[in-house]
């Protein structure tokens, strides 16, 4: 492709430079875009951690999380730290240490503003619950401690044998007043494996007898329409239980298990073959509905249940089995409203349709985790919390009712399984959210989560970049246009100067005196000579007619106009007039050069070399090949010294070498076609013979 097609190519491209910019404005706003997120979660530390219960909570809901540690490894002290750092409460226990494994130990049940906290210990065989009001006198801060024994335990392994688990906060008996709602769960004895309601406004306590199966809070909802919520349990088959057939419901199996608010079964529990069976309510138009979701252990298939309380007992209306195992999402709010999630393969998060059938939320490229948080930050301010997910080795944050990951971390070494996760903010650090967590080693990895200050500037980007690439493209587009102009401005330049060159060249004379010649022959009646030589005389304008708009032609053409043109001029001068035309093997015959270039410089050794001697002379015409395409005429005439001396000759104006220069310079202005051309004196003393010699160089294509 020539530099002219070139340039015509480039100024359609950029005919519409609009449309051009818009484009490529596109192109880079997806590139910059494409992993630019609304967040930026980093590594803030990652170091080991004494085995004590930390959380950050508002407490007194001024705006700023405070810092809540318990049972530190050299004191039994509940302190509350202000932002600032400085001690708020220090309040101490009498105990031996606290029940593990409850991390929401803060609600305010009476809404004064303040959160209490609800603390699970225990001293010898008796578990109890501390219960810490705090105040906010004008001079200091004060704590009430109130203290409620709850059960005896038994000791397994020299270690005491319970934990607390799925603590809620709800106003079951409909006084204005929230109750805490918890279970007490034994892991190899027998008892206790209760669920417990404290009325704490009215100092009451009431539990469920000892269950046997290993249950747990799932959800509170109200399912029945009675106006009070229903406490949904989660059972699971952990069967480590000694003599299981002693208990009404034994850990061997799991159930479909829901309370009341008196913690009365809602129905009998049913039992089922599966290891574990979650509940979730359903939210139809009845809201008579509840979710199983019933599943073996990985990688085995999951099964979803769908079961219409609204009778006397409950009654199974739709079944859906899973290829895949599913685990279900825990929220502590709604993610996605009217929606149950769960977590196919732990690479899909999918919502559960009304026919039970699963449609996918948002799809990770590895297996993750969700970290279950109490506290989920709403971070692009949608009204709904987002969530953490843990991958192999990264942190991903995700809002799920927009499908989108707001942020991500890789290159993260995780602990052993985490127990405990919980984010906060600090008076200090603005808007930025910390996020600690707790793994079962004892190690603890905080990050910082802030918003990305690119983020915001992506649509500014986005519009800049259009109007500067639009500024670039439209001033490209004028220039463009220029040298296209410029470029035919040259190239008819060029074609004009190769016109007067070919006229220059085959003049008048030439003509005349190849038409006389042949007339010569007609007159003798050589017919077929003379019709040969009409044959080559018509071929000869031919090629000048069809080769008139272009400025290069193969060489054959040029050879084959040349080898006319001399046969012709053979036929004028007869024996005075000998040629040779030499080409060798390595030359193309399809390599293009400029149109008429060989013919004028041999017209010129004919003219001005050759035909001033009375005897005439040879002209060799050679095209040989190496690193350039070289063109040798060579004649044995005058020599340039004597044709020089020739003076006053009205054909002897050197019109056609001076167009030849003109045309070279164009070459290589419009082509970068560079021809250089050398004029050589070439002495025979041996023979007495002088002449000229003149060498063509030109590239290869």
């Amino acid at each position: 492709m020539n530099k002219t097609t070139q340039n015509i190519f480039i100024f359609k491209l950029f005919k519409y430079p609009f449309l051009i910019a818009s484009l490529f404005a596109l192109i880079f706003y997806f590139i910059f875009t494409h992993n630019l997120m609304p967040f930026i979660i980093s590594l803030e530390k990652s170091s080991p951690s004494d085995n004590y219960i930390e959380k950050y909570d508002d407490i007194n809901n001024d705006g700023c999380e405070e810092y809540i540690e318990l049972f530190t490894s050299d004191s039994k002290y509940a302190v509350i730290n202000n932002c600032d750092g400085s001690i708020r409460y220090a309040i101490p226990f009498y105990c031996e240490d606290y029940v593990g494994f409850n991390r929401n130990i803060t609600n305010d049940y009476n809404k004064n503003g303040i959160d209490e906290l609800y603390i699970f210990t225990h001293s010898g065989d008796t578990i109890f619950l501390n219960i810490i009001e705090l105040f906010e006198d004008k001079e200091k801060a004060i704590a009430s401690h109130k203290i409620i024994p709850l059960e005896r335990f038994q000791f397994y392994d020299n270690k005491p044998d319970c934990l607390i688990n799925s603590v809620q906060y709800d106003d079951l008996t409909q006084d204005g007043y929230q109750e805490i709602i918890f279970s007490l769960r034994a892991g190899f004895t027998i008892s206790p494996r209760k669920f417990y309601s404290y009325d704490i406004h009215n100092d009451y306590l009431k539990s469920t007898p000892d269950l046997g199966a290993a249950c747990s809070i799932s959800h509170l909802a109200d399912i029945n329409n009675d106006g009070k919520n229903e406490i949904l349990l989660s059972c699971g088959d952990v069967n480590n239980m000694e003599n299981p057939s002693e208990h009404l419901y034994a850990d061997s199996c799991a159930y479909f298990m829901i309370l009341n608010d008196s913690l009365e079964f809602l129905f009998a529990p049913i039992s089922n073959h599966l290891d574990r069976a979650i509940l979730s309510p359903r939210k139809t138009k009845d809201k008579n509905k509840v979710l199983i979701l019933p599943h073996t252990r990985y990688p085995y298939s999951s099964e979803i249940l769908l079961y219409d309380i609204s009778g006397y007992a409950p009654k199974l209306i739709n079944s859906k089995t899973s290829d895949h195992y599913i685990s279900w999402l825990y929220f502590f709010g709604e993610c996605v409203p009217e929606k149950q999630l769960v977590l196919k393969k732990y690479k899909t998060i999918c919502s559960i349709n009304d026919d039970l059938s699963l449609n996918t939320v948002y799809k990770f490229k590895s297996d993750v985790r969700h970290l279950y948080m109490e506290n989920e930050h709403d971070f692009d301010g949608d009204g709904i919390g987002d969530s953490f997910f843990k991958s192999p080795n990264g942190l991903h944050l995700i809002s799920i009712p927009k499908r989108k990951k707001l942020a991500k971390i890789n290159n993260i070494t995780w602990g052993n399984s985490a127990y405990q996760t919980h984010s906060y903010k600090t008076a200090n650090h603005g808007e930025t959210v910390f996020l600690n967590v707790h793994f079962s080693n004892e190690k603890i990895i905080r990050f910082r989560i802030e918003k990305n200050p690119l983020f915001a500037y992506r649509l500014l980007f986005g519009i800049g970049s259009f109007i500067v690439l639009l500024l670039a493209f439209s001033l490209f587009d004028l220039i463009i246009k220029q040298r296209v102009k410029k470029s035919l401005e040259i190239r008819k330049k060029l074609q004009e100067l190769q016109l007067l060159n070919s006229k220059s060249q085959i003049s008048p004379h030439f003509l005349f005196n190849a038409l006389n010649s042949i007339s010569a022959l007609i007159y003798k009646e050589d017919k077929e000579k003379a019709y040969d030589y009409i044959t080559k005389f018509s071929k000869l304008h031919r090629s000048l007619l069809e080769n008139s708009d272009q400025v290069f032609i193969p060489l054959s053409d040029e050879l084959d106009f040349l080898g006319n043109y001399l046969i012709l001029q053979k036929l004028r001068y007869k024996e005075r007039l000998n040629y040779d035309i030499l080409c060798d093997k390595n030359v193309s015959p399809e390599v293009k050069i400029p149109k008429m270039l060989i013919q004028g410089y041999v017209e010129n050794a004919i003219k001005h070399g050759l035909m001033q001697k009375p005897e005439g002379g040879k002209v060799n015409v050679k095209i040989s090949q190496s690193e350039k395409l070289q063109i040798t005429i060579e004649d044995n005439g005058i020599g340039m010294e004597a044709a020089a001396k020739i003076k006053n000759r009205a054909d002897s104006t050197g019109k056609g070498l001076r167009l030849n220069k003109q045309i070279f310079v164009l070459l290589e202005k419009l082509y970068n076609y560079k021809i250089v051309c050398r004029f050589e004196n070439v002495n025979d003393l041996d023979a007495g013979n002088a002449g000229t010699k003149v060498v063509l160089e030109l590239p290869k294509e």
